[in-house]
């Protein structure tokens, strides 16, 4: 190669090093940023103020910036935020929030001794109700062919409602309970939506009303309304909340495929052995 080629080689690899290590130490000037000093936030300020706070760290949640707080015997999402101003001037769509985030009924009282109740006493409360949570990917490029696609994801316990590849729906779900071999009684497996109804009655369990249920494989598996706990707890239908079941049910349709993944390690499980509700 001649001398003026081995010249401009060498400048080219200059200058793409220059460029490379110039863009890295931006990048650690942005990582190197201090977080944000969250004390002075008025929720963070009221439930420290009255000893609600488990630990005081702020955690990221789903992108949202979020403190632990514990729930008292027999208190709910709803009724903990009517504690405090800087919660309940939310209304419902602060109470709708935490609980998509926790996917926990905000009606939902630990160990209240009823059908909506809970064991889970504590919770995230998010400390920016302006950033929306980003829990699965907004673009699945392999379903990119299929009209309409559900994909549950029962180690996170939510499902995504997919048109063409683009995340349409996120719901938070209650799945099967993690049974005594470790494994989700909701099997991970290719499903199709066989039959809609907007009222079913369990013929297996006492009768047990499924508001806007979806059969999904065969046996008793459905997707249905129905109280959440903030972790799998059912016999092995896919519960949703109520509200997030009738725009469900809207939206399937008989033919639409789905899948379910990730039945044995489940992020955020009940109690191995622990017998779930319908």
């Amino acid at each position: 190669m001649p001398r003026g080629g081995q010249s401009m080689k060498c400048k080219a690899m200059l200058i793409a090093m220059f460029v490379f290590f110039g863009i890295l130490f931006i990048n650690n000037q942005v990582f190197a940023r201090p977080e944000t000093d969250w004390t002075s936030n008025e929720i963070y300020r009221e439930m420290k103020q009255v000893g609600r706070l488990i630990s005081g760290q702020v955690v990221n949640v789903y992108g949202i910036p979020c403190v632990k707080a514990k729930l008292k015997m027999k208190e709910s999402i709803f009724s903990f935020c009517q504690l405090y101003p800087s919660l309940k001037k939310f209304s419902w769509s602060g109470y709708s929030r935490i609980a998509f985030i926790n996917r926990m009924s905000y009606t939902a009282k630990v160990r209240g001794g009823e059908e909506n109740s809970t064991e889970k006493d504590k919770i995230y409360v998010p400390l920016d109700f302006s950033i929306a949570p980003k829990v699965l990917p907004e673009i699945d490029p392999e379903l990119a062919g299929e009209r309409k696609f559900i994909k549950g994801r029962l180690d996170l316990q939510y499902v995504g409602c997919y048109e063409y590849g683009k995340l349409k729906y996120c719901f938070p779900i209650s799945s099967g309970f993690i049974g005594k071999s470790g494994v989700s009684v909701t099997p991970s497996a290719e499903f199709v939506i066989t039959k809609k109804e907007e009222m079913h009655f369990s013929n297996r369990y006492n009768n047990a009303p499924m508001p806007n249920s979806a059969h999904i494989l065969d046996g008793n598996y459905f997707f249905h309304g129905g109280p959440l706990p903030g972790y799998a707890d059912s016999h092995g239908c896919i519960r949703l909340f109520l509200r997030d079941a009738e725009i469900f049910h809207c939206w399937v349709e008989v033919g639409t495929r789905g899948r379910t993944m990730g039945s044995r390690l489940g992020t955020f499980k009940s109690k191995k052995g622990k017998k779930g509700k319908i």
